[in-house]
């Protein structure tokens, strides 16, 4: 993105580190992002410096990349975080801790100006999966890896290697994440989806419930060893020796609130985030929440 002016002068004052690597490295001045306001798009205001480049490369760019704009290139490739063709689309992260998948990649591929995900790939490399992993965890190793993938490649190759076709019948094609799939089923979701939802996504959405007509967050949710003291899914127990007590909790200690499941198993809660208010302790939720009851039963929807 171009630099931003700050200041009452308004100043440059520090430009994209990106953009002053290109422009330090690569010896010429980095091209300017798409811009609405200055109606920039890759169709129709985006050209190389020189006459047919050998390569284009895009990472996490999320959009799709028009013919016009692959057409400039010799090669246009892409890096995608799964081990293609299983795992298309937007969420391969997401999906394969959700699918308790033990193994995932990344491949190198061909653009295919017709669709996503499914040009011929160039190259893949396969990592285990760490168990409980979480997205933001994921994302980091499987970045780690493209890049020693793609220097292996360009290091060794002494001509741009071209890739192999897809079957895309044996693959799976994976959905756009959305706000609503953090939504807690109480009736159909055991402690361990829960747990892997999270992972999964929260990152991006927070766990959310309703009480009482209103959304609630539960964030940073841990699996807990405790007995549940209610059957009903979705129930939380309050703390009595918390909620009388006096005493703070150590500094770096946390206390937790204790939400039953369907398996009949628990999960322990530290913090909370009612009514698009500021997050709050389990301690402080209980006081203002649950005085006066011994427990709460969360529901699935509003």
């Amino acid at each position: 993105p171009d630099p931003k002016p700050h200041g009452r002068n308004r100043k440059i004052l520090k430009e994209c580190a990106l953009r002053d690597h290109v422009r330090r490295y690569a010896g010429y001045e980095p091209i300017t992002a798409p811009s609405e306001k200055l109606n920039i798009t890759p169709e129709t205001g985006w050209h190389p410096h020189l006459d047919s480049p050998d390569l284009m490369l895009v990472v996490d760019y999320g959009h799709f990349v028009p013919a016009s704009c692959i057409s400039m290139f010799k090669h246009a490739w892409n890096i995608h975080p799964s081990l293609l063709p299983k795992y298309r689309g937007p969420s391969p992260i997401a999906s394969v801790i959700l699918n308790q998948e033990r193994e995932t990649g990344v491949s190198l591929m061909e653009l295919d100006p017709k669709s996503f995900d499914a040009g011929g790939v160039i190259a893949q490399e396969k990592m285990d999966i760490p168990e409980r992993s979480t997205h933001s965890q994921l994302a980091k190793k499987l970045a780690t890896l493209s890049a020693d993938m793609l220097y292996k490649i360009l290091s060794t190759s002494v001509s741009l290697p071209s890739g192999e076709p897809q079957d895309l019948s044996q693959g799976s094609k994976t959905c756009m994440v959305s706000r609503d799939d953090a939504r807690i089923d109480w009736e159909n979701w055991d402690s361990e989806h829960i747990l892997r939802v999270q992972r999964a996504i929260g990152h991006k959405y927070p766990l959310f419930t309703y009480m009482n007509g209103s959304k609630v967050q539960l964030l940073q949710v841990e699996p807990s060893t405790r007995s549940p003291t209610f059957t009903t899914a979705g129930t939380i127990m309050v703390d009595l020796e918390a909620r009388q007590s006096r005493d703070k909790p150590k500094h770096g200690e946390l206390e937790y609130g204790t939400i039953t499941c369907k398996d009949g198993k628990c999960i322990k809660v530290p913090y909370f985030k009612a009514d698009s208010r500021k997050m709050i302790n389990w301690r402080d939720f209980q006081n203002g929440h649950l005085y006066n009851r011994s427990h709460l039963t969360f529901a699935s929807t509003s």
